[in-house]
């Protein structure tokens, strides 16, 4: 049975929590780089985490299981993004191009905006169909 109501909330709870854990990135980089840390390898670490789980989130649109669940579309929508994030988050060596790694999650932050608006508007209701 394929899931269809429901998957839009899903689907932005999927991408708020990837965002939520893009800013803890950001912000432990920059906590402990204002405290004269060297937080780039834990930091490092960190994003090289995110990159595992969205190749794992990949590999989980191809399973069986969520492809009985899922409609074509919806874990299209899934893989396009994770392979956006992955592109963009996708920045060697981590250590030694901070800038450009901290650019890179600010973009691939942009991208998940970017996809909550499509999402809002393809499931917004037009003003005469709300309940007051």
């Amino acid at each position: 049975m394929r899931v269809t109501v429901g998957f839009e909330s899903c689907y932005v709870a999927l991408i708020a929590d990837l965002w939520a854990e893009m800013e803890a990135i950001l912000v432990q980089h920059y906590a402990e780089d204002a405290a004269r840390g060297d937080a780039r390898g834990r930091v490092g670490l960190r994003l090289e985490a995110l990159l595992l789980e969205l190749a794992l989130l990949w590999d989980k649109c191809e399973f069986l299981r969520w492809r009985g669940l899922l409609a074509p579309e919806q874990a299209a929508a899934v893989r396009v993004v994770v392979n956006d994030l992955h592109a963009l988050l996708d920045v060697e060596p981590f250590d030694s191009a901070w800038p450009r790694a901290g650019v890179a999650i600010v973009r691939a932050q942009n991208r998940l905006f970017d996809e909550v608006q499509r999402v809002a508007r393809r499931t917004a209701r037009p003003l005469s169909q709300r309940v007051a």
